[in-house]
């Protein structure tokens, strides 16, 4: 087997582990959304990969997720077993896929691939089996944030309780969102690197101007996400449910609050976090725009141009479902599960096609 060939060979396999990346961040999502990540009190390896079989089973789990502060704050005297059932199922399904993600669908194809074809055949270089080690060192440093984002929703000093619900720390939350999306980006690096096309694209033109523009755009997409795991881990979503003013506001007044220190404010202030997502997307939005005109000066391939009018569609649908979700926003109502779920995957779609864009002019 030639060297392109292996490549391609992985890259189809690191396609697949980010595409469960995605699946993952969505699960997230919706456990975040339901307040079903706070509805497994324990975490180890291999302990819970088998849920309970048994009333007795079930009953001890519950029993332990009564302690929780989520259960006294939220749901005291009014969760049945089968009501604690359907919230722990989520969080279950969520934390079986990080396992089947990190065992069956990474480690042992990377054996594979490092004994055959690194040990045995010696074709694989060094550099590239060292980009995949970090890739697992990243994945269980995520492993070992998530735990602690859920342990911080576990105790009333860091519980994060706002009238009658419990989250965990948005600080934390934002942590394992944000390695999260740096994972998925390496990955989609790495994949980007070994998949060589023979027909690239012909230089024709000086494309600096919009390698600058590629890569301030996807800067401030990561920076709206980031903003979206605030605006949600602090349930800022159901405030000025209007758009596109603020309650008749631009600027609304209570931007800033005398409850918070001006730094904390910027993090923590509902108005302000709701307020910085809003210009973050809607500058998103306008700089994807400009970037399109723009690129119609150049002269690209067929299926360049397809990204691009990709990459401005799907800016299009993600602002619509931003707005969708933000003017229905009712916690844990299902409609908003499904819309926010699917507005979190949207952003994941946009950012995607933001890194694709770039990492295809880096290579002009």
């Amino acid at each position: 087997m030639d060297i392109d060939t292996l490549h391609h060979r992985i890259a189809k396999w690191l396609i697949v582990c980010a595409v469960t990346v995605v699946l993952i961040m969505m699960l997230g999502a919706a456990t975040r959304l339901t307040g079903s990540g706070l509805s497994i009190v324990y975490i180890t390896i291999f302990h819970g990969v088998i849920p309970p079989t048994s009333d007795t089973e079930w009953n001890d789990i519950f029993e332990q997720y009564k302690k929780t502060p989520q259960y006294e704050t939220t749901y005291r005297k009014q969760m049945s077993l089968g009501d604690f059932k359907s919230i722990f199922w989520l969080e279950y399904l969520h934390r079986l896929v990080a396992r089947v993600l990190a065992v069956v669908i990474f480690l042992i194809p990377f054996l594979y691939f490092l004994i055959r074809y690194y040990f045995i055949h010696k074709i694989l270089s060094t550099k590239i089996i060292l980009q995949i080690v970090l890739m697992f060192v990243l994945g269980g440093l995520q492993a070992i944030i998530g735990w602690i984002m859920v342990k911080s929703g576990l105790s009333p000093s860091t519980a994060h309780i706002h009238g009658d619900t419990v989250s965990v720390s948005p600080y934390r939350l934002v942590i394992h969102m944000g390695l999260a999306v740096i994972i998925y980006s390496y990955i989609l690096w790495v994949i980007a690197k070994l998949w060589k096309n023979p027909q690239e694209e012909q230089v024709q033109a000086d494309y600096n101007s919009l390698k600058k523009i590629s890569l301030l755009i996807t800067v401030i997409l990561f920076i709206a996400i980031i903003s979206g795991a605030f605006l949600a881990g602090i349930q800022g979503g159901t405030i000025y449910q209007s758009f596109p003013l603020m309650h008749g506001y631009l600027i609304p007044p209570d931007y800033f609050s005398p409850n918070y220190s001006f730094i904390r404010n910027f993090f923590e202030n509902k108005t302000a976090v709701q307020f910085h997502h809003r210009v973050l997307t809607i500058l998103s939005l306008i700089l994807i725009i400009a970037f399109w005109c723009y690129s119609r000066r150049f002269k690209l391939s067929r299926g360049f141009r397809l990204l691009f009018n990709g990459f401005l569609g799907a800016g299009l649908i993600q602002i619509i479902l931003g707005i969708v979700t933000l003017l229905s926003f009712i916690p844990r109502d299902l409609f908003t599960v499904y819309i926010a779920s699917i507005h979190q995957g949207g952003g994941i779609i946009l950012f995607t096609v933001s890194l694709l864009i770039l990492f295809k002019l880096k290579r002009l």
